[in-house]
């Protein structure tokens, strides 16, 4: 019997996927404002402590800048770090050269727009 391997998101997942979501369909860019946490908390009817894990971990990627008192904003993006990222999992072998075309190809198309 084949197993069915389920994959549930977390809250804090869905959340931190909404975020993204509203980022890129009212097409934000850094420094500006995400939705405040009790905004979030009304909007998606979730506990204060899913909003902020929510923003630690988009904080955690480089996305969000949090500081104490002021709404989270988008962080500029740091190409360095990028740089070592992409560089890291080409030289670990987890992407191919094939995966960093692809990626490129989608930066020059989106570019384009």
């Amino acid at each position: 019997m084949k197993k069915t391997i389920l994959r549930q998101d977390t809250l804090s997942s869905q959340v931190k996927n909404y975020i993204l979501q509203l980022i890129m369909k009212e097409k934000l860019v850094a420094g500006m404002a995400v939705p405040s946490e009790m905004q979030l908390i009304q909007d998606l009817g979730v506990s204060r402590g899913v909003v902020r894990e929510a923003y630690r971990s988009l904080a955690a990627l480089g996305i969000l800048e949090i500081q104490s008192g002021k709404l989270p904003t988008i962080k500029k993006i740091d190409t360095n770090v990028l740089q070592l990222i992409i560089n890291f999992a080409v030289i670990t072998e987890q992407v191919t050269h094939k995966d960093i075309l692809a990626v490129r190809r989608h930066l020059e198309m989106g570019c384009v727009h």
